[in-house]
């Protein structure tokens, strides 16, 4: 997409040379280069990957400041030499000579469907040479998903019968002990365009046999059930047509972090009134809680302040209809819930 940003940066255009031709979004246009877009309807199959892991030392050189210049320029140009190249997270283009040459570790840019971009380039020569037509084919790889990130977004308390009910180890032994507290953890991931399938896997401390299952690609996020006595490990992987990501396993532990976790809830009944109700003031100090409230499409904060009772209600008289996200902070720890209006 491109957007009009105003007279001021043509100079930055005209250094990169990206005032003299078309720029490859721009299809349609009569003059020169010759562009082919992309079309997800055309996407080059996946090739397979080589199992070397030779790496290819480049000698280190110097290089001044105009130099370096110029090779981001070159490397960033629409255009550039002929040859094939792929498209790399940084909007840079790196030459390839054949498709089992991508490595899985790369940071290639995607599409929203999770295709590699690449761009053929090649120069035809007029009559008698008197002149170059450049000619750019743009085109989509299908590729195994990104690497997969993850890390715990917030974890609020369970009930008991949520517990035991939803407990993935349903054919284990599971004892109780008066002090055991089991938590909804909810963990964030991302880096899934183009992921068809994510699986977790899950081992608790307490219980040395892992665990998988499935969770929702579309949601971003998943509950995790825990014992906070026991921290669990956690690993991710993307599967897609193409092949399967494995992601880096990450520890959460919350021994020690629950002295301040609460019970609470929070429901907008009217459309002036927020009404807030900690269940579980034992556990809290409100003197010590600010709130933020935002919308979930957009991260500015709407209203924010302090609370300093157990039960009451926030003035959103003011605020637009839509989803929000109410947030409390106590003592570094982050509690959410979400809300419409």
């Amino acid at each position: 997409m491109i957007r009009y940003i105003g007279k001021s940066a043509d100079d930055f255009f005209d250094m990169c040379g990206w005032n003299d031709y078309p720029i490859a979004t721009g299809i349609g246009s009569s003059g020169l280069p010759e562009i082919t877009p992309a079309s997800t309807g055309d996407v080059i199959p996946f090739q397979g990957s080589q199992k070397s892991n030779t790496v290819q030392k480049v000698p280190a050189k110097s290089q001044s400041d105009e130099n370096e210049l110029q090779e981001y320029i070159y490397n960033m140009a629409e255009l550039g030499a002929a040859g094939n190249f792929v498209l790399m997270k940084d909007g840079s283009w790196k030459e390839y000579y054949d498709y089992r040459d991508f490595s899985e570790n790369e940071n290639y840019a995607r599409t929203s469907d999770g295709y590699v971009r690449l761009k053929h380039v090649y120069y035809t020569y007029g009559i008698n040479y008197q002149y170059t037509n450049a000619h750019a084919e743009f085109g989509l790889y299908s590729f195994p998903p990104q690497k997969p990130e993850a890390s715990m977004n917030s974890y609020t308390r369970s009930t008991e019968f949520n517990a035991m009910q939803r407990s993935p180890r349903k054919n284990t032994i599971v004892t109780r002990a008066d002090d055991d507290e089991y938590l909804d953890v909810e963990i964030g991931f991302k880096n899934t365009e183009g992921c068809t399938e994510i699986l977790v896997e899950q081992t608790d401390s307490d219980y040395p046999v892992p665990y998988t299952y499935f969770v929702d690609v579309n949601a971003g996020c998943f509950t995790a059930y825990m014992n906070r006595k026991y921290p669990s490990t956690f690993r991710l992987t993307y599967y897609n047509e193409a092949g399967e990501n494995i992601g880096e396993p990450f520890t959460i532990d919350l021994r020690g972090k629950i002295s301040h976790r609460f019970d609470w809830e929070a429901t907008i009944l009217t459309e002036d009134e927020l009404k807030y109700k900690f269940t579980d003031a034992v556990a809290i100090e409100l003197s010590k809680a600010d709130y933020i409230l935002t919308k979930i499409d957009d991260p500015i904060i709407r209203l924010k302040g302090k609370l300093d009772k157990t039960e009451g209600s926030i003035d959103i008289s003011n605020l637009p209809k839509g989803a929000y996200v109410f947030t409390v902070i106590v003592e570094g720890e982050v509690y959410s819930y979400k809300l419409v209006k």
